[in-house]
């Protein structure tokens, strides 16, 4: 038996084991997510531990999605560890593998330990100062401390051209800038860095720098900021500030495209060395695929509206748009990404040629069509990089209201947003919350669809 065809028979079974075993991961993910958009914790976090043991390049997925469902299900004591570790390792993999990207380009970027994108990175440190404003954790204040020098970092990767006369001392953005919505994370870790600050009477101007910064990472349409200046010690006297944080939808998915530009001429440059070369090259018959989101930005289908008492009822607004971040994030890594893949074409090709060459293969024999097959089922095995944190919602949406001290109950009502009167929500949920002089309490609720799911409060206490 010829070296070439052995070659085949061992590479035919093993892309149809890889192929079966992928379509395995994909069912159970879909199950997983189901669960969460019906709000089912528990089911959801069954068929989380079932993809506990899909390898080590997603295993920080399963972990921050754990974090997520943690947080739906009121246990941010639980969250938090989750967050914590998967923030290291995600430090330590942006590292670059020398072994691990030279096996990607023979196989495909889905070989790489999933690393995630910026603002991925940016919301695992923002879901930890929420879970620590949960908990009135002490280390909130290193939290967000450490959120905030991400961001400023970020400001200067914005606009390289920026000068150093373009910053305030603490960072902030002198002149109003277009900010990239792959940045738009940023806005939130300023945004909850102003309500910590705004707590303590002796950070008055540290609050009014961080309230500038929620405004200078705004992204373009998103104007709104006058609602956010409510918080904790800019209330009036023996007030507080009620903040109702919504995790709205699901980030938008990812699918395959066919780069058919640059899979058109690979066409052309195969079948002109096949024509002009000592051998010929495997035909390019599957299109090079690349991923993208499904969705270019947040478009709500509801809207959270917040009351208490006979006081007048205020809408969330949005605060985070993840869906615009996401394809941002993956239109400045398109190139790139198109630029793997050619190379990655190019070696197997090369690696074909070789064996022809090494072999001795003459062109029209039985051992050449064997080696044209293998290197079609070697390029037919690419697939793009669908991984993703899965369970990130799609926006952030913030409401808040300004309430004497004391005990109050708030009721959250789920209306369409496309609703031209009030009518009836779809969804309605109350619970007591007790509001501190000067303080912020903090509401956070999830909506993956029409519904209102773990909701959870702060406890009163001195952080």
């Amino acid at each position: 038996m010829s070296p070439a065809f052995r070659c085949i028979l061992l590479m035919v079974p093993w892309y149809l084991f890889s192929s079966i075993g992928c379509r395995s991961t994909v069912h159970v993910h879909q199950q997983m997510i189901s669960a969460y958009d019906r709000g089912e914790v528990d089911d959801a976090l069954f068929q989380l531990e079932r993809l506990a043991d899909s390898g080590p390049g997603e295993s920080n997925i399963v972990s921050l999605n754990r974090a997520i469902l943690y947080l739906m299900d009121s246990r941010p004591e639980s969250a938090v560890p989750e967050l914590e570790c998967t923030r290291k390792r995600l430090d330590h993999l942006k590292q670059i593998d020398v072994v691990e990207r030279g096996i990607s380009i023979l196989d495909d970027d889905s070989f790489n330990a999933w690393t995630g994108q910026d603002f991925e990175r940016r919301m695992v440190d923002n879901l930890q100062i929420i879970a620590g404003f949960l908990q009135n954790d002490d280390d909130s204040f290193a939290l967000v401390s450490r959120g905030m020098n991400g961001v400023f970092t970020d400001e200067r990767i914005v606009n390289p051209s920026w000068k150093s006369s373009d910053f305030t001392k603490s960072g902030t953005v002198r002149r109003a800038v277009a900010v990239p919505a792959r940045f738009a994370a940023n806005r939130m870790t300023a945004w909850l860095a102003a309500a910590l600050t705004s707590e303590r009477m002796m950070d008055a101007d540290a609050t009014d720098r961080l309230i500038k910064q929620v405004a200078a990472w705004e992204p373009a349409g998103h104007t709104d900021v006058d609602d956010l200046h409510t918080l904790g010690t800019r209330t009036s006297q023996n007030f507080g500030t009620l903040q109702v944080v919504t995790f709205a939808d699901r980030i938008s998915p990812r699918k395959s495209e066919q780069a058919l530009p640059t899979t058109a001429a690979l066409v052309v440059a195969d079948r002109l060395l096949s024509v002009t070369g000592d051998h010929s090259l495997p035909p390019t018959i599957f299109p090079v695929l690349v991923d993208r989101p499904v969705s270019e930005r947040y478009e709500p289908m509801f809207v959270t509206h917040m009351s208490v008492g006979s006081a007048e009822s205020k809408s969330s607004r949005l605060l985070v748009d993840l869906n615009a971040a996401a394809w941002d994030a993956w239109q400045a890594d398109r190139d790139q990404q198109l630029a793997r893949a050619v190379v990655r074409r190019v070696v197997k090709k090369s690696a074909v040629y070789g064996a022809r060459n090494a072999l001795g293969v003459r062109n029209g024999s039985g051992a050449d069509l064997l080696l044209n097959v293998g290197g079609m089922i070697w390029e037919a095995h690419e697939r793009p990089d669908l991984r993703q944190w899965n369970l990130l919602p799609a926006a952030i949406e913030v409401a808040q209201m300004e309430l004497p001290a004391g005990n109050h109950t708030v009721r959250l009502q789920v209306f369409p947003e496309r609703q031209q009167s009030p009518g009836r929500p779809v969804d309605q949920v109350e619970l007591p919350v007790m509001i501190e002089d000067g303080r912020n309490t903090f509401v956070v609720c999830f909506r993956p669809r029409n519904r209102l799911v773990g909701i959870q409060c702060n406890r009163p206490g001195v952080r």
